[in-house]
Order: C-alpha cells, then structure tokens, then sequence
C-alpha cells in the first residue's frame, strides 16, 4: 500500500481549475475554508428562527406568523444555495475522491508464494519509487512545479503485470524485462524528481500553467523515452 499527504493522481478538469482558483485566492489547494463559509452563521440561524416561528404559528393558528416563517425558509434557501454555489467551495464528493486519491492498494490477492517472487519484489520497488516521488516538493505543490504523472494508475498497470506473471509461472524474458524496464523508468523518474528541490510558488500565473502544459506533454515522452531506453540495454 501507498498512502500519503498529497494526491497520487491528477484531478480532474473540474476540480483542478478550482485548485487553481483557491491557490490564486490564498487558500489551500484542498483545504476546507472557503469565502463565503461566512454566511453559513446566517443561513443556520434563519433555519433556525424558521422553524421555531413555524412551530408557533402552528400552534396559535396564526396565518401572519406562517407567512413569517416561509417567508424566513424561503430567505434561508436562498442564502444556503448561494453559499453552495461557492466557486472556491470543494463539495463534499470532491473532496472524498481528493482524500481516496492519496491511497493506493493492490487490487490483486497477493499471498505465498507468490509474495517471495521476482515479480512481487518489482512491484514493491514501484512502490518505493511512487512514496519518492510523492515525498518530494517538487511533487506536493499539486498546481506549480511539478509534471502531471498518474501515479496510481501506473502503479496499477504495473501490479496487473506483475501478478499475472507471477501467478503464471514461467513467466517468458521478454515479459519480464518489459516489466523491470518499467518500474526502473520510474525509479529513474523518482530520482530525477529528488533532484529538483523546487520551492512551492505563492501563486500559480497563467504562464506558469502554460508553461506546464508543455512540460506535462514532455514529461510523459519522456518516461517511454526512458522504458524504451531501458528495454534496449
């Protein structure tokens, strides 16, 4: 298993672009505050009076005192639907899939003696090089200075690999060359992205996403550069 403080994968479109807007604001890129959080004080206390006026105007049969209170749900909906509508609001399914992202885990039943196998010890030296990259600063500012590489998906491609070479056997040279071949691309990834000691910017420019845009492209050439590069070796 992989776990830690920051996303093992890249977000998506949506919930990136507000990453980005919160960073421009001063806020935490996945951070739980957001502007108008302000108005929810408000917005619980008119739910509030709402329901203690509806409840008194039931009770005295008051027609003047149940305006009052639809009149106060009608004003409390408006100021929660405004306070949800937020453009710096993480919601609540954004920011499960932000906390799921952080984990990674075999989705294969690995047990003896599949476990003690050159295969199994491929994977774990994914894993290792995935915690390096993860670690790294370069890496854990999610919007500058950094190259977008899915981490979770290639360590899943890699577990799928490994466990059926593992479990058939006599896995063929070539096979698992390709496979050592790639985790050594990322463990060479993982070393270069130790190198780089870059220091996380308060804002993101848009030349600063452009720029990364181009680098994101280059960054994913390059790791089959480096497989192709290996597997030739």
């Amino acid at each position: 298993m992989v776990s830690g403080t920051v996303a093992l994968r890249p977000p998506d479109p949506v919930t990136a672009a507000r990453q980005a807007a919160r960073v421009a604001r001063g806020l935490a890129a996945d951070g739980p505050r957001y502007p108008r959080e302000n108005w929810r004080t408000l917005a619980t206390t008119t739910t509030g009076l709402s329901c203690v006026v509806g409840v008194i105007a039931l009770i005295n049969h008051s027609w003047p005192l149940a305006v009052v209170a639809l009149a106060s749900i009608a004003v409390a909906a408006v100021v929660w639907r405004f306070i949800a509508a937020d453009p710096l609001r993480l919601t609540s399914a954004q920011r499960r899939r932000i906390r799921a992202d952080r984990t990674w885990r075999s989705r294969h039943d690995w047990k003896p003696p599949l476990t003690a196998t050159p295969e199994r010890q491929l994977l774990d030296d994914a894993q290792q090089a995935v915690r390096r990259i993860a670690a790294s600063e370069w890496w854990a500012e999610p919007l500058c200075h950094r190259m977008v590489l899915d981490l979770a998906a290639e360590l899943d491609e890699i577990d799928d690999h490994a466990y059926a070479l593992a479990s058939a056997g006599e896995a063929s040279h070539s096979a698992r060359a390709a496979l050592a071949a790639r985790v050594a691309a990322l463990t060479e990834i993982a070393a270069e992205v130790g190198e780089h000691r870059l220091q996380a910017a308060p804002d993101c420019p848009d030349t600063v996403v452009l720029t990364n845009a181009v680098l994101d492209e280059f960054a994913s050439q390059q790791l089959a550069a480096i497989t192709k590069d290996i597997q030739q070796q």
